[in-house]
């Protein structure tokens, strides 16, 4: 089946050992749903030695009797290394795939255990849409998590209130669960309670509306730890549809299998004396609206479109041109990599356009893109690097790059399971034996390599990717995308560079021009020329970003321009690459 590696810390003290809350949790679904039962899975805790930086509760290794150790500065092997745990490591027909981040992690655990898991849900989809994408994903998987080790960190800071992230389930379970086929779900549920009306309104059972999913085995020990502290009269009277299906979990089957693991970790939480005697809670206030990105009530595109004036790209521009006086970035007339040839006719049908099944009409197009980027990498990498294909989709670059590099390792790093699953059937077909499939979200990604590559990756994803870069002092070639969409978050702010955030070029501004770097739409459009421009001046902050971690870099258009709208194509070389040019 493969090997499932966990977070531990410290030493084991009577048969118990400190792991963080996702290990809790995916230990717990493995108790619960005989995640092990089966092919055979190694679950190996790996265990720092450092005092965490985190809260961790405690697990009795004697419910896991298949549990390994490993120390964490230990020769794992680089799968293991290569993002932030959990991670599951399998290998099929010599390639190896690494699944990252605790939704993913569990969708395979049960993938494996049988394709067509209920607790996958409808086609399979169940928490497929990664956190920054998806509010829903972002709630169990991250919004939770925080709040219980909150719930640990601070515990006092509980006494008088539920902790938010209750409240904002209990608003969710108040409103319509969002299925497929909503009304044949209505008739059968009118039917099931002997009701004449076929359009009943189908109540919150569970996370997700009727029927148990992942959901639900993600949130339940989170809710297991955050509701300890408050009796059931309080949880009925503030947090009534909570408690309902708390314990409607709480009685089924399944989850009786891990109740004995629970009990055994809220024992072991720090008493905290209760001034309030458990008479009244207050529920903190949350939007009146479900945890579903496609909720009416939250989503209003026409409320959150951004409509730019011409007098505004005209200003921000205005601002730009005055910076531009005070850096020695220009576009070069020569894509970076323009002196290596590569000639497709060489090449194996499977490696090409065609063979990945892009549409005819966008085979040329494409090719043109995929060796503008490819050629460029070649000029830079050398026999041993490892290159990191980020966002790869189902490999067009990336298998390129292995075929034409062979003494390279090529690992593709995509969140979408079906892309990577189009990729290994080529790869097999193809024979290549130096690339490995990682699938999860860039923000996991923390393994060691020399040169990232992104082509097309949307928005403040070509952001991360060179950040990441700058992290690991790796080269990169990013050709960015999207650029109407980048906005500043927890992991990248805009402007990126110093010359730009010391400007008189305000945050709305930057994204006037983001929106209008967005309109190329051929050599023709009207606003095709106006387009470039902010995007020129969009991925030039970017590039002094780089020079300012200490870069040399190039900005072209990728040959020839029309391959595609968004054409900019980005190289940066650490300073330290002495014997590798940046022209």
């Amino acid at each position: 089946m493969g090997s499932l590696y966990l977070n531990a810390f410290g030493q084991e003290e009577d048969g118990i050992r400190s792991v963080t809350i996702e290990t809790m949790i995916v230990l717990h679904a493995i108790k619960c749903l005989d995640l092990d039962d089966g092919p055979k899975l190694d679950i190996i805790l790996v265990v720092s030695s450092s005092v965490p930086n985190e809260p961790s509760v405690p697990v009795f290794e004697e419910l896991f009797p298949n549990l390994r150790i490993e120390e964490a500065d230990s020769a794992l092997p680089y799968q293991a290394k290569v993002c932030k745990l959990p991670v599951f490591v399998s290998k099929e027909n010599r390639l190896v795939q690494t699944v990252a981040g605790l939704s993913s992690v569990l969708r395979k655990l049960l993938f494996v255990k049988s394709i067509d898991h209920p607790l996958l849900g409808f086609r399979q989809s169940c928490l497929i849409a990664c956190a920054e994408v998806s509010v829903w994903t972002r709630f169990c998987e991250v919004d939770v998590i925080k709040s219980v080790k909150d719930f640990l960190s601070h515990p006092q800071s509980f006494l008088e209130m539920i902790p938010t992230d209750v409240a904002r389930l209990e608003e969710h379970l108040s409103h319509a669960p969002r299925l497929h086929n909503v009304r044949k779900h209505r008739q059968a549920y009118a039917k099931s309670i002997g009701s004449i009306e076929s359009e009943e309104e189908i109540p919150h059972l569970y996370a997700e509306g009727p029927s148990m999913t992942l959901a639900d085995v993600i949130l339940f020990p989170c809710f297991y730890i955050l509701l300890s502290r408050f009796s059931p009269d309080i949880l009925s009277v503030t947090v009534p549809l909570v408690l309902s299906w708390y314990s409607r979990i709480l009685a089924s089957e399944e989850f009786q299998n891990g109740l004995d693991m629970l009990t055994k970790v809220v024992s072991f939480l720090p008493s905290v004396e209760d001034s309030n005697n458990q008479c009244s809670y207050l529920l903190p206030k949350v939007p009146k609206e479900s945890l579903y990105k496609s909720d009416p009530s939250r989503y209003k595109p026409r409320s959150n479109k951004m409509y730019t004036q011409q007098e505004d790209v005209e200003a921000s521009l205005a601002i730009v041109d005055d910076i531009m006086t005070y850096h020695e970035i220009t576009q070069s007339a020569r894509p970076y990599g323009d002196d290596v040839h590569l000639n497709w006719a060489d090449l194996p049908l499977e490696i090409q356009p065609e063979g990945g099944h892009v549409p005819e009409k966008r085979q040329i197009r494409k090719a043109e893109q995929l060796k503008n980027m490819a050629e460029a990498v070649m000029k830079l990498a050398k026999p041993g690097h490892i290159l990191v294909d980020f966002c790869s989709g189902s490999g067009h670059l990336g298998l390129l790059l292995a075929w034409v590099l062979p003494k390279c390792t090529v690992l593709l790093l995509e969140n979408k399971d079906r892309s990577l699953q189009r990729a290994v059937n080529r790869i097999e077909k193809l024979g290549l034996d130096n690339i490995q499939l990682v699938q999860g979200n860039i923000d996991y990604f923390q393994g060691k390599f020399d040169i990232g590559i992104a082509l097309h990756a949307c928005g403040v994803a070509s952001d991360i990717v060179l950040q990441l870069c700058e992290s690991k002092r790796a080269a990169f070639v990013v050709c960015p995308c999207c650029y109407g969409s980048i906005q500043s978050g927890h992991t990248v702010s805009y402007p990126r560079s110093k010359l730009f955030r010391n400007s008189a070029l305000g945050s709305k501004d930057y994204l006037v021009l983001g929106h209008c770097a967005d309109q190329t739409h051929g050599e023709e459009g009207l606003k095709t020329a106006q387009g470039n421009q902010c995007m020129a001046s969009i991925d030039t902050d970017r590039l002094l970003h780089s020079q300012d971690a200490g870069y040399r870099v190039h900005l072209s258009k990728m040959n020839p321009p029309s391959c595609s709208p968004k054409n900019n194509l980005l190289v940066g070389i650490p300073q330290e690459w002495t014997d590798v040019t940046s022209e």
